[in-house]
Parts: C-alpha cells; sequence; structure tokens
C-alpha cells in the first residue's frame, strides 16, 4: 500500500486506514456508540447496515461493539474510493461484510429486521465553500435545505423492515416529521447545539415488531 494515498486515524478507540477523498466520521458522530441498541433490536439478533458508509469506520466500530446484537454488516456507498476503503478496513479488522455499491434512492433489497446507521451529507449548499473540490461537495452538501440525500435515504428503505438512525441538523427534524410518512419519528439525541442524532422506524417494522 502506497503510504501517500492513506493514513492511519484513530476513531472511537480503534484504528483505521482512511485513503485520499474520504472521510472519517467527525468527533461529533461518535454519539453513535452510545446509542443502547440492545432497546432498539430487543430480543432478537439483527442485521446491521451503514448507508453512506464512507471509509466503513461507523458501521464496523458499531458492529465490533455490539457482537450480541448483530448477525451480520452490510456497507453501502456510492464512492468507489470509500468502497475499497471500506474493504481494507474490514480486513484490517477481521470483519466479515458484504459492500455494495449504491446512490441513495436506489431500494435497500434486504430482508428480516435492521438496524441503519446513516451518516449521509445534510449540509445546506448555501454553506459550501467555492474552492472545496468536487469529491467534498458529493460527501458533505445535500441540496439547498442539505436534505436532497436524506429524503433519497427514507426512500430506500420503505421495504425493509428497519430502524434508522440518522444524523442531520436539529433544525431538520421539523420538515422530516412533515415529510416522511412511512417511518414513525421516535426520538432525537442531541449531539451539540446544531446536529442531533434522529431515530427512525418504518411502519412496516414497526407492526411486525408489535405482532411478537
Amino acid at each position: 500500500m502506497n503510504e501517500s494515498h492513506h493514513k492511519i486515524i484513530s476513531w472511537g478507540g480503534r484504528e483505521f486506514i482512511l485513503f485520499k477523498k474520504t472521510f472519517s466520521p467527525k468527533e461529533s458522530s461518535l454519539a453513535f456508540l452510545k446509542i443502547d441498541f440492545n432497546s432498539l433490536v430487543g430480543i432478537f439478533k439483527c442485521t446491521l447496515v451503514d448507508l453512506c458508509c464512507g471509509c466503513g469506520v461507523l458501521g464496523i466500530s458499531v458492529f465490533k461493539r455490539n457482537p450480541q446484537l448483530f448477525t451480520n454488516l452490510f456497507l453501502f456507498d456510492n464512492s468507489d474510493d470509500a468502497l475499497v476503503s471500506s474493504r481494507t478496513n474490514l480486513d484490517f479488522h477481521n470483519v466479515d461484510a458484504k459492500i455494495y455499491k449504491w446512490s441513495a434512492g436506489e431500494l435497500v433489497n434486504l430482508k428480516g429486521p435492521m438496524i441503519v446507521l446513516c451518516n449521509p451529507p445534510f449540509v445546506p449548499l448555501k454553506e459550501f465553500k467555492t474552492d472545496e473540490p468536487n469529491w467534498i461537495k458529493d460527501s458533505i452538501y445535500g441540496g439547498e435545505d442539505g436534505l436532497k440525500i436524506v429524503r433519497k435515504v427514507f426512500m430506500s428503505l420503505e421495504n425493509t423492515d428497519c430502524t434508522l438512525v440518522l444524523k442531520n441538523r436539529k433544525k431538520q427534524l421539523s420538515v422530516l416529521k412533515n415529510e416522511i410518512l412511512n417511518f414513525n419519528f421516535l426520538k432525537s439525541i442531541p449531539i451539540n447545539d446544531e446536529t442531533c442524532l434522529s431515530i427512525w422506524m418504518n411502519t412496516r417494522f414497526e407492526k411486525a415488531f408489535e405482532s411478537f
């Protein structure tokens, strides 16, 4: 591996390999690791999915921390660089997982109950700095109100039995609550003054969960 094309980072108590044109989650995303996934999963093991996975840090970290909860791991992203970096980190941590090239809006065709993690581009485009390269623009910015990709994430999950843990701006929550009809909003977990984790359950999954 060419040293000039990667670096080693530390995140959540583990080391990861970060390639050029890929991001690691910000320190604020450590909030994902503090979630009580036992309360979301219940008594059954399920699948863990990381959408917009980047270099795989988030999905791998949650999966490694909760071996009693998750049977398998799936990583999705539309960037070839991100998928290469994810595969490298999976091998580095000896995690068996499947990786898919995927664009937001494409259906996620996975069966069974699942927890979905998503740290998508959600920064409004008006905050884009013109001197930033396009790959950064694609990785961080989510259209005029920051929700272009987020809306498509919900579309991608419409046929799944999932609970979604989503990172977003606090002020975006009211818009999502009004627009997203096939998911029930469960709660938000503040991260800082600007962002939070919001938790949503697909109504399909909620009905199935209540039947047990």
